[in-house]
């Protein structure tokens, strides 16, 4: 064999190596077959509207029933989660230059292009207005119902205010009417076409408040009245290791004023956007409670007065959000597993060996992404291991707090729609209470897993959480001024 050709013949052997590796751990499409022996079923499939051969999905939210997919080229579409079409898609701003978000909210949708920030009509995928960010934003965007919230890398937060005028005809801009259909401006949509939202353009100067250190995290919007809405983020010191956990206050009443009310430290710093649990309406004067996950690996359930009401030890760094399912926070850590908490106390629930990324929660499990990329169906009540499913790369999955749909998408688009077999009408989490509902004058415990036994955990995990076992609720200082330390 000569020299050029056993060349060759080691190039195709590399190539083809990578190529069956890649292919090993990419989504694929799951038969309903193979779906029916793990006692689920697939609603649905759809290929992301783009170029396969450039673009990548880069993110993925859930709200209000619809997925909302980011594409690495500036694609944003709207998917129904129900019915599994698309509603609409939307070039954002340059494809060339990088984008920050989704930041989604009742109405509209915020997206980050370059330094322009974009206002999206969620019932059409038209863009209503367009702003210039006042320095290099750090990243995604987050909506109340009158501000767009985007954090700087220089730790300024600017609040951009927004006033819904009226809707108008939309034209030719109406969704299509089914999946990768398209609907001409002289043709009659299936459905009746959405009004297109108007915004008030007259300039109104955006508000703004400096908070330590650079924030890089996308800020966590809570509504508390018509008139207050709180804005909590995260922040890392650029001169050292430590973080900040930022709650401001943007009141109306006082002439728009938007303030920091309590900033508390970590040692190690953040590297996640922080959670929240509605306020229990069995319990008078709850607000909720905002979950704040830390590199140093501690969980701190924080009121929204900056006072400490839990603190539990995972024993490994925390990289990923928290996520609240209800009363229950999911948290994962770089090397030692999944956590299920008691959201009200913060005593452990159950431990999960292995886990590093949470996806969905249906009726009876819990689905979740080990370290070696295998989707896993644990017991929601005790953790432990029911099936492994399959291999593939699930890192662009969103984390669906809002239903028990598992939403699995690939790195080129292709997104699958799984649910247990017996749940016909999604399970709806993180629903607020009704108006008026009346509060009772002591919390009642856990309803549902709440007495459950926890999952056997190895011995040597023991001594991670020495410091702040499961379950002891350390006594709340007079003035709290630090809760993390």
């Amino acid at each position: 064999m000569s020299r050029i050709a056993a060349k060759y013949l080691a190039v195709c052997v590399v190539v083809g190596w990578w190529g069956g590796a890649a292919a090993a751990f990419a989504v694929e499409l799951i038969p309903q077959t193979r779906a029916e022996q793990w006692n689920m079923r697939r609603a649905w499939f759809y290929q992301i509207e783009m170029d396969r051969d450039r673009a990548r999905v880069q993110n993925a939210v859930v709200h209000d029933g619809r997925l909302y997919v980011l594409t690495n080229r500036g694609m944003l579409q709207a998917i129904d989660i129900a019915a599994g079409r698309s509603l609409w898609s939307r070039m954002v701003g340059n494809p060339n230059h990088p984008s920050l978000g989704p930041g989604v909210g009742s109405s509209l949708t915020a997206v980050i292009n370059g330094s322009n920030l974009f206002l999206i009509d969620n019932a059409t995928g038209s863009v209503v207005k367009e702003e210039q960010t006042a320095g290099a934003p750090g990243a995604a965007p987050a909506l109340s119902d009158r501000h767009v919230f985007v954090p700087l890398t220089n730790g300024k937060i600017y609040a951009f205010p927004f006033v819904k005028q009226k809707r108008e005809s939309s034209g030719d801009e109406a969704p299509p009417a089914g999946e990768g259909a398209t609907v001409s401006p002289g043709e009659s949509p299936a459905q009746p076409a959405p009004t297109r939202m108007q915004l008030l353009h007259d300039y109104q100067p955006p508000l703004s408040v400096q908070g330590a250190g650079r924030s890089l995290w996308q800020p966590l919007i809570v509504p508390f009245t018509a008139d207050w809405t709180y804005c909590v983020w995260v922040s890392q010191a650029a001169s050292n290791r430590e973080g900040y956990l930022n709650i401001g206050i943007l009141e109306r009443q006082v002439k728009d004023s938007f303030y920091v009310k309590n900033r508390m430290t970590a040692p190690l710093g953040f590297a996640a956007q922080p959670a929240f649990v509605l306020p229990n309406p069995k319990t008078v004067g709850d607000r909720g409670l905002i979950i704040a996950a830390g590199l140093d690996g501690f969980v701190s359930g924080i009121t929204m007065e900056g006072r400490l009401n839990w603190k539990f030890s995972t024993g490994g760094s925390i990289l990923t959000p928290p996520v609240v399912i209800d009363d229950r926070v999911f948290v994962c850590t770089s090397n030692d597993g999944m956590f299920c908490l008691d959201a009200r106390e913060g005593r452990e629930l159950w431990w999960a060996n292995g886990v590093v990324q949470f996806l969905a929660m249906g009726k009876s499990y819990v689905y979740a992404v080990d370290q070696s990329r295998r989707l896993l169906a644990l017991d929601a009540q005790t953790g432990q291991r029911h099936a492994t499913l399959l291999y593939g790369d699930f890192a662009l999955s969103p984390a669906n707090d809002r239903n028990d749909r598992l939403l699995l998408i690939g790195e080129r688009g292709l997104v699958q729609c799984l649910h247990e077999a017996q749940l016909a009408a999604p399970l709806a989490y993180n629903v607020p209470a009704a108006p008026g509902s009346r509060p009772a004058t002591q919390q009642e415990g856990l309803g549902q897993g709440g007495d459950q036994p926890a999952a056997e955990r190895p011995t040597q995990r023991a001594e991670a959480g020495d410091g702040a076992p499961a379950g002891n609720r350390p006594q709340r200082p007079q003035e709290p001024a630090d809760p993390f330390q």
